[in-house]
This record gives structure tokens, sequence and C-alpha cells, in this order.
């Protein structure tokens, strides 16, 4: 099964998707606590290929003193404001804005990182 995804791989390129979904950033990114265990996150996407993609999973690792206490995978229907969701693809160096609340407590976690991750 894997030589079958290798091939497939390599007939699609998918290493060179990979690499393009590296050119997605979020920038402006602020959290906020909402209510008792309840943070948003909310900031924008800007993708800096030279074609549009497939909107990106985010997914977003919280960690407390160094340590990893809860991993989220956001689909854009999640992650996307309101007017956007319905969007399938981001063009290029166009933002788009996301919000999304998270059920934790904003003093829970201390650091967080925000991955872009091909779909």
């Amino acid at each position: 099964m894997s030589l079958a995804f290798n091939n497939a791989c390599e007939v699609f390129n998918c290493s060179n998707l990979e690499k393009y979904y590296t050119l997605i950033q979020a920038n402006k990114v602020k959290i906020k606590a909402t209510g008792n265990n309840e943070a948003e996150f909310s900031g924008e996407l800007i993708n800096f290929h030279d074609r549009s993609l497939a909107l990106p999973i985010l997914r977003i690792n919280l960690e407390h003193r160094g340590e990893v206490i809860a991993t989220y995978n956001l689909s854009s229907e999640e992650y996307l404001i309101e007017s956007l969701v319905n969007i399938q693809r981001i063009p290029k160096n166009s933002p788009f804005k996301f919000k999304f609340k998270l059920p934790v407590d904003r003093k829970s976690f201390d650091r967080y990182t925000l991955e872009i991750i091909r779909p």
C-alpha cells in the first residue's frame, strides 16, 4: 500500500505540495479569554505561493511549562470567520481572517504553536 502511495505521490508531486503549504503564514494572531474554560484565537492567514491553494488544516498545540497539554486540528469551516466559511481555496497574497474558540482556560497554557497542515 505504501508503494502505491509513493508512486502516486511521485506523479502528483506531493513533496511540492508540502512546500507550497509552508508559504502560508499566520499573522496578527491574538488570544483572549472569553469566559471560563474558553480562549478565542483570531488573526489572518496569507498565502505567499504564486497560486491559490486549498484551505489548510490548522493544528494548535497548547503548552504549559514546555509540555504539550492539548492539540486541536481545525478544518477551515471551524476557523474561518463567518463571511468566509464557504470558501474552499485561499488566493495568493490575500489575507483571510480566522477566529475560533477552544474549550480551554486562557491561563492553563503559557505557549502555543499554530501549524499549517496540508489537507
